[in-house]
Formats: C-alpha cells, sequence, structure tokens
C-alpha cells in the first residue's frame, strides 16, 4: 500500500507528465485539462483536472486553479508555474516538474530498497521472540513489548526531531551532530542548489528565487539564512557576497563565484546540486552500513537468547 506522501507525489507526477504532453499538443489549457480529465476519468488526477478547468475558466490563473485543486503543491512549484504563465513556457515548466518529481521517487525509492533488508531482520527478531513466547519460555520481553518498543523509540525521535528542527536553537543543535547532521547540512545543500537553479533558469528574479527556495528546506535557521540573502540580492549585491553560512561550501562558494563571474549561474548551481546529491547518497549508504552491522548484532544476540533460554529451560526440566 502506497503511503499518503506516495500518493500524493504520485498523482502530482501524473497530473504534470499529462498536462506537459496535452498543452504541448493543443496549445491551449482548458483543452488539455478536458483531454487530462478524460484520461483519468476517476481519481485525483481526474478530479484536479477538472476543478483546474474550471478555476481558469473563471478567471484564475494555473498557479491558483492548481493550488485548489491538486494536492501537495510546494513552494518551489507554485514558483515555477507562476513563472511559466509570465514567460509562455508553460509545457518546459510542466516538463521540470514532472522530471523533479521523478528525480525525487527514485532517491526514495532507492532508500527503501536500502532499508528493506535490516527492517526486515528486526521485525524477524520479534518473530523469534513470538516462538520463545508461545514455547513459553520468554518472561521478561514479550512479542507485544518488543514492537511496542520498537516503534515507541522510532515515533519519539521522528517527534523530537520534527519539533528541534522547528525551531533556530533546536536545528542547530541537530545540524552539528556528528556525521547525520553533516548528511543533513548537505541535503539542505543539494535542494538550496537544485531549486535556486530550476527558478533562476526559468527565468525568476534571484532574489525572489531565493525567498522561494527558503521555503524548501525544513530547518528554520537555514531558512533564515536564505531569506537574508535574498534581501541582500534584491538591494542590488551578488549573491557570492551573501551566501548562507549554514551552507558556505567550497564547492558551493566556487559554484556562485565562477556562476556569477560568467553569466552561467543556474549551470554551476545545477552541478553542485548534483555533487551534493552524490555526497548525501554516500553518506546514506555509509549510514545504512552501520545500521545493518547494528541489526546483525541484535539478531545474533537474538539468536543466543533463544539458545540459551531453551537449552536452559531443557536441562532444567532434566534435573
Amino acid at each position: 500500500m502506497l503511503s499518503g506522501w506516495d500518493a500524493t507525489e504520485g498523482a502530482k507526477l501524473r497530473f504534470f507528465k499529462g498536462l506537459a504532453a496535452f498543452y504541448r499538443t493543443t496549445g491551449d489549457l482548458r483543452r488539455a485539462f478536458d483531454f487530462l480529465a478524460q484520461e483519468h476519468a476517476s481519481g485525483p488526477v481526474g478530479a484536479a483536472a477538472r476543478g483546474a478547468a474550471q478555476a481558469v475558466a473563471a478567471g484564475a490563473t494555473l498557479d491558483e486553479a492548481l493550488g485548489r485543486t491538486l494536492d501537495g503543491i510546494d513552494p518551489v512549484e507554485h514558483g515555477m508555474l507562476r513563472v511559466g504563465e509570465r514567460t509562455g513556457e508553460v509545457d518546459a515548466v510542466l516538463d521540470a516538474l514532472a522530471t523533479r518529481l521523478e528525480s525525487r521517487r527514485t532517491a526514495r525509492t532507492a532508500l527503501r530498497r536500502r532499508l528493506a533488508y535490516p527492517l526486515f531482520i528486526v521485525h524477524a527478531a520479534g518473530a523469534v521472540l513470538a516462538f520463545t513466547a508461545i514455547l513459553g519460555l520468554t518472561t521478561w520481553l514479550t512479542p507485544l513489548g518488543y514492537f511496542a518498543l520498537l516503534y515507541g523509540i522510532a515515533g519519539a525521535v521522528a517527534i523530537t526531531v520534527r519539533r528541534l528542527r522547528a525551531s533556530a536553537e533546536g536545528a542547530r543543535r541537530l545540524l552539528g551532530l556528528p556525521v547525520v547532521g553533516g548528511l543533513a547540512v548537505d541535503g539542505a545543500r543539494a535542494r538550496f542548489t537544485s531549486a535556486l537553479a530550476l527558478l533562476y533558469d526559468a527565468g525568476v528574479p534571484l532574489g525572489e528565487a531565493l525567498d522561494v527556495t527558503a521555503d524548501t528546506t525544513a530547518w528554520a535557521p537555514i531558512a533564515d539564512e536564505i531569506r537574508a540573502a535574498g534581501r541582500v540580492v534584491a538591494g542590488g549585491q551578488p549573491l557570492s557576497t551573501a551566501i548562507p553560512p549554514m551552507l558556505a561550501h567550497p564547492v558551493l562558494v566556487d559554484a556562485i563565484r565562477v556562476g556569477e563571474a560568467t553569466g552561467t549561474l543556474g549551470e554551476t548551481l545545477t552541478r553542485a546540486g548534483a555533487h551534493y546529491r552524490e555526497r548525501v547518497d554516500r553518506g546514506r549508504e555509509r549510514l545504512v552500513t552501520v545500521l545493518h552491522a547494528i541489526v546483525y548484532g541484535l539478531a545474533v544476540a537474538a539468536v543466543v537468547y533463544v539458545v540459551i533460554t531453551v537449552y536452559g529451560s531443557y536441562f532444567a526440566m532434566l534435573g
């Protein structure tokens, strides 16, 4: 079963790809909506297309129409849709948004595959405990207690991280953690460079593009620094003089300086974004390797526990 996030992202991907194809063929946004609604007669894509067609007919812009009818539109997507209408490059913008969603889905799928086996082992340990419980051998940790502990810890960590990163001080503490903090900062750099390049190449003024890009990060202090950079750039200064301090890194600094000097800022930011995505992928691989080792250790401990418990009970009965 798809999670809510997967279903929303999948619907957006189908919507943007279909709308781009029909708009490129017809050259008319309302007709493109009609064709998309006919192709997806049922489901969220068809419903969004019908609703957007009605909104556009009533005088709404494309951005306004999709904001009302298509779930999960994020700040970058809103900015790109406004740019598409402003520049007349709606089909190119829709293609770019579909490509962005496809890349995110590919990355998410790859991460799930890497995590599938250790998650299986962790849950298999619960099955082992259930086996010992059926035999009446487990006394201090029941399967229910095991899974309650497992999901309780995972939920507590998720809630704590979400609350901490919403505040400036909490986010700084998390970003300062060894290994995972550096991985989170690289992820923020990848989103910053990719989103900024996408908006800048589409013709959005750099100051406005920075404001939109700030909304794409979940880290409050980083978002504040990006907005401050947007104000500096809007005042006429180059971005190289206002690089967000928490994102500053030799590759990013060089990309911005070279891009501004040569007039290829979008291209150099795109290359920098690819570099940071590779760094994030390598960091995740290292974390998954460590997780595998921990899980294998737990699995061995569970097997040893079961063996000792079974044989201990057996010898106790003999005695």
